[in-house]
């Protein structure tokens, strides 16, 4: 979700705003886990891209020690406050955050054992010994995945531009490894989409290595089989 007439989110700005965001839970005696997915994650846990419209987040986990703790509505309703309230005090914009990124996520995640071992912790705020604010990221894989499933259609944009660079230093897995990566974390039917995009980036970026694997595609399409719609 782009913000309005606002500057892009740099490193330095979100790690400003969510510490910012942990005094403001820290004072209202409310502490909560979230996990940044996206360009966000891309830009403040990888390093991999300069900047992003705004952070997608999910909440993994809230508590509270004040008079909220039987209350979730409300507690919710506090978190929110807080965000807003540093959105504009720092100039990020009412949207800074948004938790639309939940419709997203993989099936996984309700699976909370198996899903500790696709994300990690990066940082815990005001500070590690008392957070008020624990941030996680998605493993390369996962958001290799979302990305794939979130591809736009365009020629190149920046869904792909992302995929491209979570693919080298995913170290170059093959388009078969990388379906298997996808389907890990969204079993079933993917669209076709994923099979015809993931092909056009991997071509590009190592299109000796692929050139027979499109070969093989265009085969299995005379032969009018159903593999772009079943999956590997």
């Amino acid at each position: 979700m782009a913000r309005n007439n606002k500057l892009p989110l740099e490193s330095q700005h979100i790690e400003k705003a969510l510490l910012s965001l942990s005094e403001k839970l820290k004072e209202r005696g409310v502490s909560m886990e979230i996990c940044i997915y996206g360009g966000s994650a891309l830009v403040f846990g990888y390093r991999m891209r300069m900047a992003t419209n705004d952070i997608d987040f999910r909440i993994i986990e809230m508590d509270t020690t004040g008079e909220y703790a039987d209350r979730l509505d409300d507690l919710t309703k506090i978190i929110r406050s807080c965000i807003y309230a540093v959105g504009v005090e720092l100039g990020a914009g009412e949207d800074w955050m948004n938790d639309g990124v939940k419709g997203f996520v993989s099936a996984l995640e309700n699976k909370p054992l198996e899903m500790d071992k696709h994300r990690k912790t990066i940082a815990e705020y005001p500070d590690s010994g008392n957070p008020s604010l624990r941030v996680n990221i998605p493993s390369l894989e996962y958001m290799l995945a979302m990305k794939c499933m979130a591809m736009r259609s365009e020629s190149e944009g920046q869904d792909k531009q992302d995929i491209k660079n979570i693919l080298r230093e995913l170290g170059g897995p093959g388009y078969d490894a990388a379906l298997e990566i996808i389907t890990k974390f969204y079993p079933g039917m993917l669209p076709p989409k994923v099979f015809f995009g993931l092909r056009e980036i991997m071509e590009g970026l190592f299109p000796e290595a692929h050139r027979g694997d499109k070969q093989d595609d265009d085969e299995q399409e005379s032969d009018g089989g159903d593999w772009f719609l079943s999956g590997p």
